[in-house]
């Protein structure tokens, strides 16, 4: 029994998630894979193959990429606010260091208290 050889579709299956906190997007995963053209029924495989690749690399980022990057061992709180670092290469060059980040209190809003006012 001869097999049909599968041809690959002009657009590939694209699949793309971006996690936020707080509005802003703190880490975005996309994925692009062969699409089979055809409806035969190794092509439909295939595809389901691919789709479900594709989404088991999203939850990949989603559990363990989100989960790393953003790690309560990553935080510390100082007297002029809360900061949170980086280690090198995870946001920036080597050159830049380990990268910190501050918020000082009371510009978080409601996350944060205030100082208060001596006096």
């Amino acid at each position: 029994m001869e097999r049909e050889l599968l041809r690959l579709s002009e657009t590939p299956l694209h699949l793309e998630k971006m996690w936020e906190s707080g509005g802003v997007p703190v880490l975005t995963a996309e994925v692009t894979l062969p699409r089979c053209g055809g409806k035969s029924r190794r092509a439909r495989r295939f595809d389901r193959y691919y789709r479900q690749y594709a989404r088991a690399y999203l939850k990949y980022c989603e559990a363990e990429l989100l989960r790393r990057a953003f790690s309560s061992r990553s935080f510390y709180l100082a007297d002029d606010g809360l900061h949170w670092f980086y280690p090198m290469y995870s946001v920036a060059p080597a050159a830049e260091g380990i990268v910190d980040f501050s918020l000082p209190y009371g510009e978080a809003g409601p996350l944060l208290p205030a100082e208060e006012k001596k006096g």
